[in-house]
C-alpha cells in the first residue's frame, strides 16, 4: 500500500481522492448503490450508473437525479460489458455480500473494468474493540463483517492497492482505492 491515513471524519472524505477519478466522459459504475450517496460527490463530467438489486432503491435514485441511469442487477454477476467502464465503486457494499458473493463480485469489478480502470471500495469494518460498533453490527442487514485485512485479502487477489484511508462514526470504516494488478503481489 503506498498511502494509509487514520481519521475521524464523514464519508465524504472520499471527495479529494474520488472526485478527481473521472475524466469528461468517464463512466462510474456504483455498485449496491441504492439510492446512491455517491453521485453528488462526483464531477459533473461523469456518467454515473447505479447498479443495486432492489428495484425500489432504483426508483429513488432515479426521482432523485434528473439524469439518472438506473441498472437492476447483482454484484456477484454484473449485467455490464466486459472493459466497458472506467472506475466500479462497492460503497457499504462487501459487509452484505458471503465469501463466495465478495470474491464474485470482485472478479466481475476487474471483468468490466477498461485497462487502467480503479475500484473503489469503502466499508464498515469488524473491529473488536470498538464496543458501539460492536453494538451496531447486531443489528446491521449485513451479516459479513470483515477486518480490514480480511478485506484487503480478497482485493488483493485480483486488484493493486493504491491508497487506503480509514475513519470513524461509530463503526470504523476503511476506503480502499484500487487499480488493475501488475500479477505482482501488492504489499502488506
Amino acid at each position: 500500500m503506498t498511502g494509509s491515513n487514520e481519521r475521524r471524519a464523514h464519508p465524504s472524505c472520499i471527495d479529494g481522492s474520488w472526485r478527481g477519478c473521472g475524466s469528461r466522459g468517464a463512466v462510474v459504475l456504483d455498485v449496491g448503490g441504492g439510492t446512491s450517496g455517491l453521485k453528488p460527490l462526483l464531477n459533473g463530467h461523469v456518467t454515473h450508473v447505479c447498479l443495486d438489486i432492489e428495484r425500489p432503491k432504483l426508483l429513488g435514485y432515479a426521482r432523485t437525479f434528473h439524469d439518472a441511469r438506473p441498472l437492476q442487477g447483482d454484484a456477484a454477476s454484473l449485467p455490464v460489458r466486459d472493459g466497458s467502464v472506467d472506475a466500479v465503486t462497492l460503497a457499504l457494499v462487501t459487509h452484505h455480500l458471503d465469501d463466495d458473493q465478495i470474491e464474485r463480485a470482485v472478479d466481475e469489478a476487474a471483468r468490466v473494468l477498461m485497462p487502467r480502470g480503479a475500484l473503489l471500495v469503502c466499508d464498515a469494518i469488524w473491529t473488536p474493540s470498538r464496543r458501539i460498533g460492536r453494538v451496531l453490527w447486531k443489528y446491521d442487514r449485513g451479516s459479513h463483517p470483515r477486518t480490514r485485512e480480511q478485506l484487503e485479502d480478497v482485493l488483493r487477489r485480483r486488484f493493486r492497492i493504491v491508497r487506503v484511508d480509514r475513519f470513524s462514526v461509530f463503526h470504523a470504516y476503511v476506503v480502499v482505492v484500487l487499480c488493475e494488478s501488475t500479477g505482482v503481489s501488492s504489499q502488506p
